[in-house]
């Protein structure tokens, strides 16, 4: 009898049953990521490289170490594996947007299977789908899947460690071991993935029997997976900048619920500001119910999540606690992060618990399908597919990044051998984002980091042109890309045409927003020469940066009148916008100005950055730079040993450089550093100046065409 109950499941009819049902759930899960990668892949050449996307602009180094140590020199609180891997991948598939992005991507897409099967274990199969499909068309999850940051990474190895981590509890030692290297490699892809680990020590309590020995065994064990990121982490955790300069700020009310239940909400997400489609516009009164549709998602997100906590408490009481490892990844970490904030220093933002919406999908499809009334259940299914669609439907046509790329195509389909191109960005990298986005460099890209640089610059460069013309010559023309957070596009238009227009300089202006914002500007010389430039006229903002303060701070509020003049006048042609007044702040402005050729204040910022922090090896560093810039070679020399002696990544970078410069000078060595240095971008224009002064018959590389600055601006 035993015999023949075997033979009957495994008969032939129940295996051809067994592999239509198998071959079923393939092909819909298969249809499922094909459509997200569809949704991931749509105008993925026009989505341009942002300034959160550095380790992009810096793959042209030439070897992993240099890589790996810019990186730390300009995130200090980054741990390597994705840069690891994301080199990796730039090797094998090369280096452009589309391919670069491909790999978040397809971390992604294997989140959907990994989702799958959780909901399908820990809840049903409907589960399972529902969730999917939620992953498929989350606003949120396209955004980081073609996004060239670790948290893409992130996503699927949170969801790998979960389903190992459930496996576990079915007695193989081997999805401990799983569920253990999975956390290893999460601490060293981010290190706010250790927030995800007091939500499995929660869920292996509830585990029965033995549940409150295996969660001590666990906390245990996680101390060799914790301790070596942070040993990696701490000897550069004093360089980190401070939360004023990204300006973060304490999270309110609005911004954590929006962070717990609203990460696809396209309106109130930290992480995604996008310019509203066209089809909005259609549609009259979209300012109040397109807003309105999202806070029905935070709030049918949060009647789910309340729905499914008490069922998830008892399941864990019994021993099933399952569901509560999946409410413990959606909310756990993000309440983590906002005590840190305000015990430590402002760090909530979505993209650092971007797991949380995907098991906030898990747990809301596990509330929908245990409700009992199928009419409720389906109302419930067709609000969340809804009104993530909406979502989805406003973010797709709609703009969420600096359009960088867009406009450096219209320049490049515009343009001249004679023009040349300006740009202005919030921070410094914003050459380096420009260049990122260009598909040729044919054309000088200098760096205007104010909007009196702008205007600087752009008269100086018609200015020369008029003295090497030769008669009947065509002038160029001057592009200027400018990044607009902080400047309404009327008041600079009225600002620069004040200012060039008495130079009979006329420019014409195109604004593409998104993100930030970009104003393109294209001047030309319409007038006859000569004279002097106007002045901003009063009342226009054409400055936000209070620079008595900072002179104040410097130490230099005494000098006389004309002294103030030009340290003002120098520090106008670095920066405009708002800055707190701390080390890391001065340790950019001393590049900055030395880049300028302003090396006095260069000199004062670099020693302000050093009394604000001893111990801070960048900014000694940048004091080098100014001071050797400035001829002051031996208290140059001091300031780069101190530098060297305090950071060995800062040693690592530029030791080899300032000792080929300085103390054996050889030019050949020098200029095989500064070969390997070129694809960091800034400072690089600095360190070149050091290069070219000490060897002015060298040929140093300029990626950006503008090394030799033709319309350096000094009164």
């Amino acid at each position: 009898m035993e015999s023949n109950a075997v033979f009957t499941r495994t008969s032939p009819e129940a295996v051809r049953s067994n592999c239509a049902r198998f071959a079923g759930r393939a092909f819909l899960l298969g249809g499922i990521m094909a459509l997200a990668f569809l949704l991931r892949a749509y105008r993925l050449g026009d989505q341009s490289a942002w300034c959160d996307e550095g380790n992009y602009f810096w793959l042209s180094v030439p070897d992993l170490g240099t890589y790996v140590s810019v990186i730390r020199f300009w995130g200090p609180d980054n741990v390597p594996l994705y840069y690891v891997v994301f080199y990796a991948w730039s090797r094998i598939f090369g280096i452009s947007l589309v391919a670069s992005r491909m790999l978040t991507i397809l971390c992604g897409i294997a989140c959907i299977p990994l989702v799958y099967a959780l909901g399908r274990r820990v809840f049903d199969e409907r589960a399972g789908w529902i969730a999917a499909v939620c992953v498929a068309i989350s606003p949120f999850q396209i955004w980081h899947a073609q996004s060239m940051r670790p948290y893409g990474l992130c996503v699927p190895l949170v969801f790998l460690g979960a389903y190992a981590l459930l496996r576990a509890q079915e007695g193989s030692r081997w999805w401990w071991g799983a569920a253990f290297a999975v956390n290893v490699a999460l601490l060293w892809t981010q290190a706010f993935m250790a927030f995800l680990i007091p939500a499995q020590i929660l869920y292996l309590l509830g585990v029965r029997p033995n549940g409150l020995r295996r969660a001590a065994l666990w906390a245990l064990a996680q101390a060799p997976v914790v301790l070596p990121p942070y040993l990696w982490l701490r000897p550069r955790l004093a360089t980190i900048w401070e939360p004023e300069f990204d300006h973060f700020t304490l999270p309110g009310v609005g911004r954590v619920l929006a962070d717990l239940v609203g990460d696809d909400v396209t309106r109130y997400s930290g992480e995604f500001p996008i310019s509203a489609p066209a089809w909005t516009r259609l549609f009259p009164g979209y300012e109040t119910w397109g807003p309105a549709m999202g806070v029905a998602l935070m709030a049918l997100f949060g009647v789910l999540a309340l729905w499914a906590l008490p069922k998830a408490v008892a399941r864990w009481r019994q021993g099933e606690a399952a569901p509560v490892l999946l409410l413990g990844t959606a909310f756990l970490p993000v309440i983590l992060l906002v005590t840190l904030s305000y015990v430590w220093r402002p760090c909530v933002e979505t993209r650092h618990t971007a797991y949380s919406s995907v098991a906030l999908y898990l747990v809301a499809a596990g509330a929908i399908t245990s409700i009992r009334r199928p009419v409720f259940r389906k109302v419930a299914l067709v609000a969340l597919v809804g009104l993530l669609s909406f979502e989805l439907a406003l973010f797709l046509p709609g703009v969420s990044r600096s359009q960088w790329r867009t406009v450096a195509q219209h320049i490049e389909s515009q343009q001249t051998p004679e023009d040349i191109i300006l740009v202005k960005g919030i921070i410094h990298w914003a050459r380096d984002t420009f260049l990122a986005n260009q598909t040729g460099h044919t054309i000088p890209v200098i760096s205007a980091h104010t909007n009196a640089a702008v205007c600087d610059k752009t008269a100086a460069f018609f200015q020369r042109h008029r003295r090497a013309a030769r008669p009947g010559e065509e002038a160029g023309r001057v592009w200027a890309v400018i990044e607009m957070p902080f400047f309404d596009p009327q008041t600079l238009e009225q600002a620069y045409a004040a200012r060039l227009g008495p130079l009979g300089i006329e420019g014409s202006y195109a604004l593409y927003p998104g993100m930030q914002g970009l104003l393109l500007c294209c001047f030309a010389q319409k007038g006859p020469g000569g004279g002097e430039a106007g002045a901003f006229p009063e009342g226009l903002t054409t400055t936000l940066t209070d620079y008595d303060a900072i002179l104040k701070d410097l130490g230099l509020d005494g000098l006389k009148a004309e002294e103030k003049r030009q340290a003002i006048r120098a520090l106008e042609r670095v920066i405009d916008v708002p800055i707190p007044l701390s080390k890391n702040s001065y340790l950019t402005l001393a590049l900055l100005l030395t880049e300028e050729a302003e090396y006095e204040m260069g000199v004062a910022c670099g020693r302000r950055s050093v009394s604000l922090q001893p111990a801070f090896g960048p900014g000694h560093f940048a004091l080098g730079v100014a001071l050797a810039a400035s001829g002051d070679i031996p208290s140059a020399l001091d300031a780069f040993h101190e530098a060297f002696a305090l950071d060995t990544v800062v040693d690592f970078l530029f030791g080899e450089l300032i000792h080929a410069l300085y103390e054996v000078p050889d030019a050949e060595n020098a200029l095989r550093q500064l070969k390997r240095l070129a694809g960091m971008g800034f400072p690089y224009p600095a360190l070149r100046g050091l290069f070219v002064t000490q060897f002015p018959d060298g040929d140093a590389p300029d990626p950006g065409m503008s090394a030799a600055d033709p319309i350096a601006v000094r009164d």
